[in-house]
């Protein structure tokens, strides 16, 4: 499966998941990461980010990317606010 497979899942079963048990509470969240934003990737590139440190539960929404200095970018998301603090990494 390629990555934006993957995310419109992940999207998908968030949109599924909040329709049956609740309303799910977002909050914005930021990451500094190393590399620079894809011109045509970068907030799937963020979302991937943000996945890979607080696992599916974070459903990542509305990222950005914006390249700081020094080799690196700020991904910026809307994360499930539960997702925030359960980070197994």
């Amino acid at each position: 499966m390629n990555p934006r497979s993957i995310l419109i899942f992940i999207l998908v079963s968030s949109t599924l998941f909040s329709t049956i048990y609740g309303q799910i509470k977002f909050c914005h969240q930021t990451l500094t990461v190393n590399g620079r934003c894809d011109a045509t990737r970068g907030a799937l590139d963020c979302a991937l980010e943000f996945l890979s440190k607080f696992g599916a539960r974070a459903m990542p929404m509305h990222c950005t990317c914006q390249n700081r200095g020094n080799s690196q970018r700020l991904c910026a998301c809307d994360i499930n606010a539960s997702a925030v603090g359960s980070s197994s990494k």
